[in-house]
């Protein structure tokens, strides 16, 4: 079906949908969100338990495939973290997610949310930095096969990382951001060095690489710049398929 409006401002969408139905679309359920996250991690540790039962190559690239994409699942959970969807308890919502979404994924929600939430204050406006990314050549379609190709290569590298970091970083914004605290930085600190000397006291520091940075470095970065495509650049007028065909022709 064809879209028949499009939304500038958050004022727009509420106006639209009415008090009613925003109050439908704000029920939280903390039994949901916590599930949501457990199950991420389910998937996360059977395959990686399947991979080094029966470890093959093949089986190798496949399961990175599914833990890569697994892992961009929880930066979307992150994602409504911010907006407290997980639980109404905000000291659940934000301590469940760093923990288990945001710094599994190196980032901090506390940055994060101070960028995020200016995007939606400024929706689609020369302050709103997800809006203003999208000027990026590496977002305009049709394209070259060869300009193709070479993202495609370049996020399965691992260097498509600095980018996605950076437009995940607050550090741009115009908002002045609190100081993070010292307790903060070291929190996450020790996080990372508990997890790493637990596997490698136990012989299993390879499983970190193999399951977690590598896919994370690859799928991840690939998955979730076109996963950011699918999700932001619809276009008015046209319908879903006939932009499915545009979007990935090439010139």
């Amino acid at each position: 079906m064809a879209h028949t409006s499009t939304y500038s401002t958050t004022a727009e969408i509420r106006q639209t949908l009415g008090a009613t139905s925003m109050k439908v679309y704000h029920k939280v359920s903390t039994f949901r969100g916590m599930s949501a996250i457990v199950l991420e991690w389910v998937i996360i540790i059977a395959t990686a338990m399947l991979g080094e039962t029966y470890f093959s190559w093949p089986l190798y690239v496949l399961g990175a495939i599914v833990i890569g994409a697994r892992l961009l699942a929880l930066g979307l959970l992150m994602h409504d973290a911010v907006h407290q969807l997980l639980s109404r308890n905000r000291l659940l919502n934000d301590w469940v997610a760093e923990l288990f979404c945001s710094w599994p994924l190196f980032v901090s929600m506390r940055a994060y949310r101070v960028k995020y939430l200016v995007h939606h204050a400024s929706l689609n406006t020369n302050d709103d930095r997800d809006y203003t990314a999208k000027t990026d050549v590496d977002w305009r379609f049709p394209m070259k096969r060869f300009k193709f190709l070479r993202i495609v290569l370049v996020q399965l590298s691992g260097l498509g990382i600095f980018k996605a970091l950076g437009v995940m970083s607050s550090a741009q914004m115009k908002v002045k951001k609190k100081q993070t605290p010292l307790w903060y930085h070291l929190a996450r600190l020790g996080y990372y060095s508990l997890i790493i000397s637990s596997f490698v006291a136990f012989g299993k520091g390879e499983w970190l690489l193999l399951y977690w940075i590598i896919p994370f470095l690859t799928w991840t970065q690939l998955a979730s710049p076109f996963r950011r495509i699918a999700e932001h650049s619809a276009i008015e007028g046209k319908s879903a398929n006939y932009w499915s065909k545009k979007l990935f022709s090439f010139q």
